[in-house]
Parts: structure tokens; C-alpha cells; sequence
């Protein structure tokens, strides 16, 4: 069980321990579902392979599309802004420099 998801490997193996369960059952229980963790895998994969590779190279490229299409608007966005703000500040006639302790009201 422990197997599949990542972030019980390390929990359940360090609860084993503490518990004083045996060493050698606790290496045979793993042992037991490593083998059947990868078999199941490797019969998944063998069986369902070529047919999941072509949607796996067939999104990659509709994903690659989608970050280039963002990358670019993020791009030209940046742009944009950074045009915009040098043709403001080149409108001003006396440079904007906020004060640092502005004077109190009194």
C-alpha cells in the first residue's frame, strides 16, 4: 500500500520501526508489494503503452502551444508596459522622486 503514493514510504517504514514490528516480516511484507507494485505497473505499461505514448506525444504538443501562446501575451505584455511607462515619464518635465518623510500637517 505504502508503494503508490510517494509520501507514505517514509512515514510507514519509520512507524514499523518504532513499533518494534519484526525486521524480517516488515522486509517480506516490502518486499511483497515492491513486486507487486512494479508487476502491475510493468503489465499496465506492456499492455496500454503504444496507445498511451501517442496521447502523451499528442498532449505535449498541445501543452507546448499553450505555454508558447502564454509566454508570448506575457511577453508582449511586459513590453507594452515597460514602453508606456518610459513615454510617461518622458512627458513629465521634473522627475518623479517620492519623498522619503514626507512633511506632517500641522
Amino acid at each position: 500500500m505504502s508503494r503508490s503514493p510517494g509520501n507514505l514510504r517514509t512515514p510507514v517504514t519509520t512507524v514499523t520501526g518504532t513499533s518494534r514490528h519484526p525486521l524480517i516480516r516488515s522486509a517480506a511484507f516490502s518486499l511483497l508489494g515492491a513486486g507487486l507494485h512494479v508487476g502491475v505497473w510493468q503489465t499496465l505499461l506492456w499492455q496500454v503503452g503504444p496507445a498511451l505514448f501517442l496521447q502523451v506525444a499528442h498532449w505535449s504538443r498541445e501543452l507546448l502551444i499553450g505555454v508558447a501562446v502564454i509566454a508570448l501575451s506575457a511577453w508582449s505584455g511586459r513590453t507594452l508596459y515597460s514602453r508606456r511607462q518610459r513615454a510617461q515619464a518622458g512627458r513629465s518635465s521634473e522627475p518623479h522622486i517620492p519623498a522619503v518623510n514626507p512633511p506632517r500637517a500641522r
